[in-house]
């Protein structure tokens, strides 16, 4: 069976931006929201990938993205700062101040959505390390509090569990019932789950209210494919497909001296091996097999996409960026990537994949095999 399938009509309408490009939209599982299918991660705008300001650029990136009608943010309040600091929840400031000067700026906006997560900072109600206490009513409660002040917002799209212990996803979880009690008291109108494992995200979709789920899905990491998206598709829950470019590893630029002049805040330099949070968050898991594994595979996957054009079986001027993007959303049941940017230009390429037509059979089947030889032993070993 074909890990993909031809689009239906979930996925063919179109928004027509002010800048003339024509993005895909697609509905959001459960929360009916139309959203444009190359979202914005807004992780890097948080400013915690580099010990340099980079604010300003970082709000250029998110008007050039809002600019062309895409419409979809996602960020969390960890993006930023250490809890406690005045850059904590840094990305959720800047996008408020964005949004605050296009309303300003008299910028005509359609309807933008925008998603955060709770649960990896402490909070007054569970001061302790990352455990199930931060997923109880009262700290789920407080930091969505936070959430909103800084966002500028009375009520949150869509809140999601950001990558809780395992536990805190069991079907008779109290954590259900208190996002439950959120919405009921009209503080967010739709909850969805962040995840590390496949294992997990059956866990939440098993929830017949949860409404979406992130999950780290790309050329390098296909598994979600074979055991996850279909069965999303099925519930009718949307996902967010975060690392489509496996931390930069999918755009072909990433090389020895390019990792090797990575600023010291990037955790592509200090998590390879996990030492902050899930090693499978950096470099798409693959941070301790960059040189044996990640690059060999990579320079395979140029070779197709050098061959897709010689073919003719892509536009003229696609990039490895937006083959990799549009790869992750040609699989059933993946609602839209959300790829992060630091430059006006990193946002322009990656909305690309969102003008693309399908790849063809003969591009899927190259991917499918460079993964099944080069990849799949190491990365399906791991948990994820």
């Amino acid at each position: 069976v074909d890990p993909f399938l031809a689009p239906g009509p979930w996925s063919i309408k179109m928004t027509m931006p002010r800048d003339a490009m024509a993005l895909e939209v697609r509905r959001l599982g459960k929360t009916g929201f139309e959203v444009t299918t190359v979202g914005l991660g807004c992780w890097q705008i948080g400013g915690c990938w580099t010990l340099s300001d980079e604010t300003a650029q970082h709000k250029e990136a998110l008007h050039a993205y809002l600019d062309t009608g895409a419409n979809l943010l996602d960020t969390a309040n960890v993006y930023g700062g250490d809890y406690g600091s005045d850059k904590f929840g840094w990305s959720e400031k800047t996008i408020c101040d964005v949004l605050a000067e296009r309303k300003a700026a008299g910028k005509n906006d359609g309807r933008i959505y925008i998603a955060t997560k709770a649960g990896r900072a402490p909070t007054k109600a569970a001061p302790g390390d990352h455990g199930p206490e931060r997923y109880t009513f009262e700290a789920l409660s407080e930091s969505l509090a936070g959430s909103t002040a800084r966002l500028g917002v009375e009520c949150v799209d869509l809140l999601q569990l950001h990558c809780p212990p395992p536990e805190v996803l069991l079907h008779n979880s109290p954590t259900y019932d208190a996002l439950r009690r959120l919405k009921s008291e009209g503080r967010i109108l739709h909850w969805g789950v962040s995840v590390e494992t496949v294992d997990e995200a059956m866990l939440a979709i098993a929830q017949p209210d949860c409404a979406t789920v992130q999950i780290i899905f790309n050329m390098l990491r296909t598994k979600p494919a074979r055991d996850f998206l279909p069965a999303a598709k099925a519930a009718d829950v949307g996902t967010l497909i975060r690392l489509p470019l496996a931390s930069g590893l999918l755009t072909g630029k990433v090389d020895a001296a390019y990792i090797a002049g990575l600023d010291a805040g990037d955790h592509r330099k200090f998590n390879v091996a996990g030492a902050a949070f899930d090693k499978g968050e950096t470099w798409s898991g693959l941070g301790e097999h960059l040189m044996d594994v990640a690059l060999p595979a990579v320079a395979k996957l140029k070779e197709a996409h050098a061959a897709a054009l010689e073919r003719d079986e892509l536009p003229g001027d696609t990039s490895l960026t937006q083959l990799a993007l549009r790869w992750c959303l040609d699989h059933e049941g993946a609602t839209c990537v959300i790829p992060g940017a630091r430059t006006t230009e990193q946002v322009k390429g990656n909305l690309g994949a969102a003008t693309m037509p399908m790849l063809t059979p003969k591009v899927h089947a190259q991917v499918n095999s460079i993964y099944e030889a080069s990849v799949k032993a190491v990365i399906e070993a791991e948990r994820w």
